[in-house]
């Protein structure tokens, strides 16, 4: 019996590591215009990320430390060795150390006082927001994986080891996401919904925890990619609409480029 194989319609038209790069969620026009025409390549990389939210699911942040534990590290409630060990930890690692931002972020938000009289709360504001984007549709809380992405290794070896990146899981659907630092001092948030397919009037917003920063929206794309660039620092919920579904990502901290 012959098995027929199909291959790249044009091997010269990118090099490996393009193809990589775009697995990784980085914007490579000529790989993307590439990919709608080859089957063979759009396999490759239907693979490539099969193989790693395989290994995200076992190996993301596989050393970092509880959120309890960073909880109380915050509020000074460790032991002095465990207290030094996580600030070695919080050196190097960008994801515990958003958590930590986040966490004292929040201790302050609940000291705020309160008056009968006073403007919305902070969450009342935002979950005005939320509603009014939403509509009515039921939205779903993702949560955020506890082990360390394999993609952030090949974003090293292309430079860029500073950027931050996390996985979340809702049910059966994956939400990556990619914060690294621009020229302005601020970021660039770039992510992509794993999914099977996207609907064309897909949507997100980012919308900040801080009173008066503005709400940052824009369109998903067919592929699941969305981007949002001059990022302050801060603390923000995004939220993201597609496929008649609403999915929350809470407290994404941006900390400070």
């Amino acid at each position: 019996m012959n098995i027929a194989t199909v291959t790249c319609i044009n091997p010269n038209e990118y090099v490996p590591w393009e193809l990589e790069a775009y697995a990784d969620g980085e914007e490579v026009p000529h790989v993307q215009e590439h990919l709608a025409r080859c089957s063979s390549c759009q396999a490759k990389l239907d693979g490539m990320r099969y193989i790693d939210l395989a290994l995200t699911k076992e190996l993301y942040r596989f050393d970092c430390y509880p959120w309890e534990t960073l909880r109380r590290y915050c509020w000074n409630e460790l032991a002095e060795r465990e207290e030094d060990d996580i600030k070695h930890h919080l050196a190097i690692c960008p994801l515990c150390t958003a958590d930590v931002a986040a966490i004292k972020a929040s201790s302050v938000e609940k000291k705020q006082p309160t008056t009968s009289d006073a403007e919305p709360s902070l969450i009342e504001r935002i979950t005005e927001t939320v509603d009014e984007y939403t509509g009515n549709i039921r939205m779903v809380v993702a949560t955020l994986l506890n082990s360390q992405p394999p993609l952030a290794t090949a974003a090293a070896f292309r430079g860029e080891s500073d950027q931050s990146s996390l996985l979340y899981q809702v049910d059966e659907l994956m939400v990556s996401l990619m914060l690294k630092p621009d020229m302005s001092g601020t970021k660039t948030v770039s992510g992509q919904v794993l999914a099977d397919s996207i609907n064309k009037d897909a949507t997100f917003q980012l919308i900040p925890d801080k009173d008066g920063e503005a709400t940052v929206d824009g369109g998903i794309d067919e592929s699941g990619l969305f981007t949002a660039t001059n990022i302050r620092a801060g603390i923000y919920q995004l939220v993201l609409k597609f496929n008649a579904q609403v999915v929350l990502i809470p407290d994404v901290a941006i900390s400070a480029a």
